[in-house]
């Protein structure tokens, strides 16, 4: 999946935070796939705990760049942060444009 999509973040319905991130992978101009934990159903439950179990985070967004868990910074001056810096690796992955 890696290699299909360089950018994987999990959100979840009215999550401010997620929508937030999301204009920021646009506005960078960054393509990314979007797994909504809202529409797991069933499946739901196990897909959080496996999240939680890997990046000891129990917040959304959880963004993968490149398999690697990007932790953000939930503050008023989000843009910069964390996932700004993330982002720093993908001009090699993906295209920019």
């Amino acid at each position: 999946m890696v290699r299909k999509h360089p950018v994987v973040m999990y959100t979840k319905e009215y999550c401010p935070y997620c929508v937030r991130a999301k204009n920021e992978l646009q506005a960078d101009r960054v393509p990314y796939v979007e797994k909504n934990l809202s529409d797991y159903g069933l499946n739901a439950e196990a897909t959080v705990k496996g999240l939680v179990e890997l990046t000891q985070c129990r917040t959304v967004p959880q963004i993968f760049v490149c398999g690697k868990y990007v932790s953000i910074q939930r503050s008023s001056n989000f843009h910069g942060g964390p996932l700004s810096l993330g982002m720093q690796s993908l001009p090699s992955v993906v295209s920019l444009s």
